[in-house]
């Protein structure tokens, strides 16, 4: 498998040195191709007949100057996701979907900095597709530990500390959180660590995920921002101070009271 998506970073990577000519200064689009190949790699699924299934939605998080100049070379990513599209084939990974590219201006990011963010359109196989970035991948192989005392406050009344890289979110039982309400899908968001935060993804869920009044298909959260999931409010939470909390039984942020009263 690696040396099928050699080549598919390779036939991308070739395509778009022959288009560098139309750029000045520091190529940051040809940081793409490998960065799009490891997120791909991380998230190949095995459908049951053993056809090899890539994720069909790529979303790129650039600087925004990087993307103005992007932007005026539209036929460019045309391009990208056609030879994509063509290579994946002839080395037998497959997509469910014509793939898509969403691209996502960061301030956050350096001129020579990418992340790329991986998903399913559609989630053909009935199971939670699985997200991650490229450079969460590096992350990951480097052991970084999760952000300290990280939490989400649902309903208002009850806390739950993000123990956990992934976290799947829903209606559906063996998801880490279950919310037991008929407005929220069974596999209806996914929380993942990446850096020193999370980031929420929506898993097309059909009422839809929220951060502070605006719908999302993926957010990085900070401390404070009240999530809908369907009607059902959440609170990201992050503590660095912890003290136990004898009524509750259990460890609670100190923060907890203070992000409730926000919400009154």
């Amino acid at each position: 498998m690696v040396s099928q998506l050699d080549q598919i970073e390779d036939r991308l990577q070739k395509m778009i040195e022959s288009s560098s000519i139309l750029f000045q200064g520091k190529n940051s689009l040809s940081l793409l191709p490998g960065k799009l190949v490891k997120a791909m790699q991380a998230n190949l699924l095995t459908a049951a007949d053993a056809e090899i299934v890539a994720p069909d939605f790529y979303t790129i998080h650039a600087n925004p100057e990087v993307l103005e100049a992007w932007s005026a070379h539209a036929e460019i990513l045309a391009d990208f996701v056609r030879v994509l599209q063509e290579t994946a084939h002839e080395v037998n990974v497959q997509f469910r979907v014509t793939p898509q590219i969403q691209l996502v201006a960061d301030d956050a990011l350096q001129a020579d900095e990418l992340q790329v963010y991986t998903n399913f359109q559609q989630d053909h196989s009935g199971e939670t597709a699985v997200l991650l970035t490229a450079n969460e991948a590096d992350e990951a192989a480097d052991g970084n530990s999760r952000p300290l005392n990280a939490f989400l406050i649902i309903n208002g009344s009850e806390t739950v500390p993000l123990q956990k890289k992934v976290l799947n979110i829903g209606r559906r039982q063996d998801n880490d959180i279950v919310i037991e309400d008929v407005r929220v899908s069974r596999s209806h968001a996914q929380l993942r660590k990446v850096h020193d935060g999370f980031v929420l993804f929506d898993l097309n869920s059909s009422g839809g995920t929220f951060v502070n009044g605006l719908r999302i298909t993926q957010q990085a959260l900070k401390a404070g921002d009240v999530i809908s999931m369907a009607g059902v409010v959440l609170i990201y939470g992050e503590d660095r101070a912890i003290h136990n909390n004898p009524a509750l039984g259990k460890t609670a942020p100190s923060e907890t009271i203070s992000k409730k009263s926000e919400l009154k």
